[in-house]
C-alpha cells in the first residue's frame, strides 16, 4: 500500500525542472503556492483542505521565540509554513525548508540551489552572513545584480546553508559578512545552498 501511495505522489508532483510552471509550486511576490499573502486561515483551508492545514507551536528563528504557525501539507515534500502577524487573520511570512521542496520562484531558484548558481543568475557578487549562528546564511546584499530581496522591496527571500561533508570551511563560519567572490567563499560556492525560501510582507 505504501508503494502505491508513493507512486501516486510522484505522479502528481512535477519535477523541479518541469517545462510548465505549476502554480501549486510557484513562488511570486504576492503568493506561495496557492496561498496569497492577503489570505486568511479560512481561505487557506478552502484551498488545501482542513486535513492538510494544521496549527503548531514553532520556534521561529531558533531563538526561543515560540509562535503559533500554520503548516500546510505537513511531512510531505511540498510542506510549507505560514507565520501570522495576527493569528489566522493576517499573514506575516510563508516559507519552505524541506530539502525535497518543489517550490521555485520566477528565476527557478528553490531549496538546493547553490551559491554558484545564484551568482550566475544575479550577474553580480552576493553578500551573506557567515554560517552556523542564529542569522547565519542570511543574504544581506545582491550588490545591484538581477536578484532582489526584502532590502530592495522584493518580498521573496532566500537563506543559505553551508553543507560540507568533511571539514567545514571555518573561514566563513560565525558573524561577519562575506562576498561570494572572496577567496574563502569561492572554494565553498557549490556547498553553500538555499535551505529556506519564502516570501514576507514588506
Amino acid at each position: 500500500a505504501c508503494q502505491a501511495q508513493k507512486s501516486t505522489e510522484t505522479a502528481t508532483e512535477p519535477t523541479k525542472t518541469g517545462e510548465t510552471k505549476d502554480p501549486r509550486y510557484s513562488i511570486t511576490e504576492t503568493s506561495f503556492g496557492l496561498v496569497k499573502l492577503t489570505d486568511n486561515y479560512q481561505q487557506i483551508v478552502t484551498k488545501y483542505g482542513s486535513k492538510n492545514v494544521i496549527d503548531q507551536e514553532l520556534d521561529q528563528f531558533e531563538s526561543g521565540n515560540i509562535v503559533t504557525a500554520t503548516i500546510v501539507n505537513k511531512g510531505k515534500r511540498d510542506e510549507f509554513i505560514i507565520y501570522w502577524e495576527s493569528l489566522h487573520e493576517r499573514i506575516e511570512s510563508i516559507e519552505a525548508t524541506n530539502p525535497e521542496s518543489p517550490f521555485t520562484d520566477e528565476f527557478g531558484i528553490g531549496i538546493g540551489t547553490n551559491l554558484e548558481e545564484l551568482v550566475k543568475i544575479n550577474g553580480a557578487a552576493i553578500t551573506c552572513n557567515g554560517f552556523l549562528w542564529e542569522f547565519g546564511g542570511l543574504i544581506s546584499s545582491f550588490n545591484d545584480g538581477k536578484l532582489k530581496g526584502p532590502a530592495e522591496n522584493r518580498p521573496v527571500r532566500y537563506w543559505l546553508e553551508l553543507k560540507e561533508d568533511n571539514e567545514p570551511n571555518t573561514a566563513i563560519i560565525g558573524e561577519g559578512e562575506f562576498r561570494s567572490e572572496a577567496p574563502e567563499m569561492k572554494k565553498s560556492l557549490q556547498h553553500i545552498v538555499v535551505n529556506n525560501i519564502g516570501i514576507s510582507k514588506l
